[in-house]
């Protein structure tokens, strides 16, 4: 009878660690997902920042544009008046050229927004795809743990019919 309440206890301590061990990987698993979630979270914040950018940008190059298209009317006006405003045109043109370079830099920083903007949508769906992965692994992972319950249910019921006939046969 020790023998058996030896084995008894010898397998409710495996049982245990066992259960242990999978609650430790279910909790690590949960730990991952957080933050892979948080990730996702700091990814689409980026993307949110990425296309205000973007919009800003894209306003301030109408803004630019705007005013290159009046410095155009106004050189065209220059141009009809007397020969005493040559050398007043001559600096707008200066200025003109100024602000052309300044829509070409513009242009630039826009061009490389959106490269970014497309680098974040990748690294987005990258996340959202490792975040399914994990998503299932979770789910089996909690499949696996009810299934230890279960059996430790099932372990602990037959351990008390065993220890009912033990009893009873003493």
């Amino acid at each position: 009878m020790s023998t058996t309440t030896e084995r008894l206890q010898t397998i409710e301590q495996e049982l245990k660690s066992i259960l242990e061990s999978r609650v430790s990987e279910l909790m690590a698993s949960m730990r991952q997902a957080e933050t892979l979630t948080r990730r996702i979270v700091a990814a689409e914040a980026e993307i949110a920042q990425s296309r205000q950018l973007r919009e800003n940008l894209e306003s301030e190059i109408e803004r630019i544009r705007g005013d290159v298209d009046a410095m155009r009317a106004r050189i065209d006006e220059i141009r009809r008046s007397n020969g005493e405003l040559w050398t007043q045109r001559d600096a707008l043109r200066e200025e003109l050229s100024g602000a052309e370079a300044e829509v070409a830099a513009a242009e630039k920083e826009v061009v490389e927004s959106r490269a970014r903007l497309a680098t974040l949508r990748t690294q987005h769906d990258t996340l959202k795809a490792e975040t399914a992965d994990m998503q299932t692994k979770v789910a089996a992972l909690q499949e696996t743990v009810a299934r230890m319950r279960e059996l430790r249910q099932q372990l602990r019921s037959s351990i008390g019919s065993l220890s009912g006939e033990l009893g009873s046969s003493e």
